[in-house]
């Protein structure tokens, strides 16, 4: 599954990419959202708001602590699923709303910082926007 983080914030940015960005529920600066249907039209949607997020693979480790500590009811009134159970309903396809999680998580920013002088400026592998592939893990593991 990929997992997808807005870098940049929310001033100066273009109207068709803020409109973009908040169709994947990325209103903020460091929120993540998870893509677990990789539709076409998905895909097309991160390529047009590369410049502005940092995205790639994440592990089934990871995005059990994400939920666990990153998660929030959607629903007050009900319990949230265990993160565990949320992972595998993921995998087979279903949506967090179904585990009564909100579609998004509000992350801290990188604990040590960004890695460069103008790392929120450049593309992965010198700077944190773009493709990150696997090593998005190391990026998401210093923000929880």
């Amino acid at each position: 599954m990929k997992f997808m983080l807005r870098i940049k914030g929310e001033v100066g940015v273009d109207r068709d990419i803020e409109e973009t960005m908040c169709r994947l529920k990325l209103k903020k600066k460091f929120v993540g959202v998870i893509l677990n249907k990789e539709t076409n039209v998905q895909m097309g949607m991160v390529q047009k708001i590369r410049n502005c997020v940092a995205y790639g693979e994440v592990s089934d480790e990871l995005l059990e602590k994400i939920i666990a500590s990153r998660g929030r009811a959607l629903d007050t009134s009900k319990k949230m699923a265990e993160p565990k159970k949320v992972v595998e309903g993921l995998k087979q396809g279903k949506s967090l709303e179904d585990f009564n999680v909100k579609p998004f998580f509000r992350m801290h920013p990188p604990r040590g910082g960004f890695r460069g002088p103008a790392s929120t400026k450049t593309h992965y592998p010198k700077g944190t926007l773009g493709d990150h592939g696997k090593e998005l893990n190391k990026l998401v593991e210093r923000m929880l």
